[in-house]
C-alpha cells in the first residue's frame, strides 16, 4: 500500500489485491520449480509421458491435477481453522482500560479492549477507493507530543463519492474524553507510521492499535471462512490453467522439434 501511494499517489483495492495475489502465487510456483529440481519424479515422470497420439507432454494429467490440488488442500485445512478461531473469539472478554487511571491495566493475552482516554490532535488517514482509513492517538490527559504514543485508534469511514472531502469521525475529534472499543493489534500501516514520524511524534515500540472495525461477530466469522474458500478455489483454477497452458506450449515445441528432426533425417537420407 505504501508503494502504491508513493508511486501512484493513491491506493486502490484492485491494485492492492493484484499485488497481494502476486505475492501469494509467486511462492507457489517457486515451490513447484524447487520441487522439480529436488525430486523431478514428483513433477515429471522419468521418461517423458506421451499422449495416445504419441506426442510428448511436459506433465501427465495426473501430475497436473496433483499439483493443482496443493492450494485446494491448503484451503480445505485453513477454512475450518479460521471458522473455528473466529467463533472462539466471540467468547473473548473485552477489557476496560482508562489511561487516566494509573491502576488500570490489561493482561498481555487480551485481544479486545474498551479504551478510555483523549483523542490527540494528530489525525492521520489514507484513502483507498471509497473508504478512508483514519487513525488517531488516544492518550492520557497530561500527554504532550514529546511523550511516546502508546495507543492509536483506527476506524474506517465509507464515502458516497471518492472525491468527497475528508472528515474526522466524531469520536476522533480532539479535546474531550472518548471511548474506543475494538481489537488489539500491533500492525500500524507504514503509510501512517511515516506520517506521524514526519510530524515529530514518537511511536512507542509497544504501541497498540485499537481497531474499531475488529470486534468479532458471527457473520464476520462465516465471511472469513467463505473468503478463504473462494481465494483457495481461485488459486487452484489459476494453477490448473497455467499448467495446461504450459503443457500446450511444450507440446507445440516438441511437435516443431520432431518435425525439424524428421526434416533433417530426410535431408541426410537424400544426400
Amino acid at each position: 500500500m505504501a508503494i502504491e501511494i508513493e508511486t501512484l499517489g493513491y491506493a486502490g483495492p484492485t491494485g492492492t489485491a493484484s499485488l497481494l495475489s502476486t505475492l501469494l502465487i509467486v511462492p507457489l510456483f517457486a515451490f513447484i520449480a524447487l520441487l522439480s529440481k529436488i525430486s523431478p519424479q514428483l513433477v515429471n515422470s522419468g521418461t517423458k509421458p506421451r499422449s495416445r497420439s504419441g506426442r510428448e507432454l511436459v506433465f501427465s494429467w495426473k501430475r497436473v491435477l496433483g499439483i493443482s490440488t496443493i492450494p485446494l488442500l491448503a484451503t480445505v485445512v485453513a477454512a475450518p481453522i479460521l471458522y473455528f478461531v473466529a467463533h472462539q473469539e466471540l467468547g473473548e472478554p473485552v477489557y476496560n482500560l482508562n489511561l487516566d487511571d494509573t491502576n488500570s491495566s490489561i493482561p498481555k493475552e487480551a485481544k479486545f479492549i474498551a479504551l478510555t482516554g483523549r483523542a490527540a490532535p494528530h489525525v492521520a488517514a489514507y484513502r483507498e477507493g471509497d473508504t478512508d482509513h483514519v487513525f488517531t492517538p488516544i492518550t492520557a490527559s497530561g500527554w504532550t507530543p514529546a511523550d511516546p504514543v502508546r495507543f492509536i485508534a483506527y476506524e474506517t469511514v465509507s464515502l458516497s463519492d471518492e472525491d468527497q472531502q475528508f472528515a474526522v469521525p466524531d469520536d476522533f475529534r480532539p479535546g474531550g474524553a472518548t471511548r474506543i472499543e475494538g481489537r488489539i493489534s500491533r500492525l500500524l500501516p507504514v503509510v501512517i507510521e511515516r506520517k506521524y514520524k514526519s510530524r515529530g511524534l514518537k511511536i512507542a515500540p509497544s504501541c497498540l492499535v485499537v481497531d474499531e472495525t475488529g470486534l468479532p461477530t458471527a457473520s464476520d466469522a462465516d465471511v472469513a471462512a467463505i473468503l478463504t474458500g473462494v481465494v483457495g478455489v481461485a488459486l487452484t483454477l489459476l494453477v490448473l490453467f497455467t499448467l495446461i497452458l504450459l503443457n500446450r506450449s511444450r507440446k507445440r515445441a516438441n511437435k516443431r522439434a520432431n518435425e525439424l528432426v524428421a526434416s533433417l533425417s530426410s535431408w541426410q537420407q537424400r544426400n
